[in-house]
């Protein structure tokens, strides 16, 4: 990469054992890649993406230059593996959260919960999310887009699937991406005014505002 020096083969990582060990080299690998993007989500919540340099990375992971290279094409390789792994956690851990909640408001509000608790666990991760992947480069906010998707599908299926056969159809696209863009706006006021810890505090409103916009029809514009 240009501005990066070549991998050198002397580098040593600590945290693994020096020398001869017995160490699978699957579970050593796993590991360096685990602090690796460890290393990529601070860094860039805390420095921004245009400033992080594979010589930061490698720095804070503790790992060798030629380590990083034989697990990561080049910095944007890494960090959208870091986003990816992180994003996946988030969405997992809230589909998880639906599972034997019936209703439609318990559903949105169990929902909500979860995605708040998961988000003030990741105050880095959240810091990106919200603000540092818009400027990290195209494949970047195709993978927030991304994320963004799975929450209007979520709306859209897994809140209606635990209501009863007769309730009311499931919202539209646009009612759901209504959802997800407010609760978008919602976590980004809320993460500069009162800190990524204080998201639970955040539940009732979205969860309000959430339901307003379930009852409330959202239609697209005639082309």
């Amino acid at each position: 990469m240009p501005g990066d020096a070549q991998p050198s083969a002397t580098t040593t990582d600590p945290g693994l054992p020096r020398g001869r060990h017995h160490l699978n080299p699957a579970d050593v690998r796993r590991s360096q890649r685990d602090r690796l993007l460890a290393a990529t989500v601070a860094q860039v919540a805390a420095d921004g993406y245009a400033r992080t340099t594979v010589a930061d990375l490698i720095r804070v992971a503790g790992i060798s230059r030629r380590t990083f290279y034989e697990l990561f094409t080049d910095k944007e390789d890494c960090f959208l593996a870091a986003f990816d792994e992180n994003s996946a956690a988030v969405t997992g851990a809230v589909t998880a959260a639906l599972t034997g909640v019936h209703g439609r408001e318990a559903r949105v509000r169990a929902s909500f919960a979860t995605l708040c608790q998961e988000l003030a666990a990741r105050p880095e991760f959240t810091e990106i999310l919200l603000i540092t992947a818009a400027e990290a480069g195209p494949r970047a906010r195709r993978r927030r887009n991304r994320m963004y998707q799975v929450g209007v599908d979520l709306i859209q299926d897994l809140v209606h699937r635990g209501t009863a056969p007769d309730a009311d159809p499931p919202p539209s696209e646009s009612a759901a991406r209504a959802i997800v863009g407010a609760t978008e706006a919602l976590l980004v006021q809320h993460v500069s005014t009162r800190g990524v810890a204080r998201l639970p505090e955040l539940v009732p409103t979205l969860t309000e505002v959430a339901a307003a916009l379930l009852l409330s029809p959202v239609t697209s514009p005639p082309d």
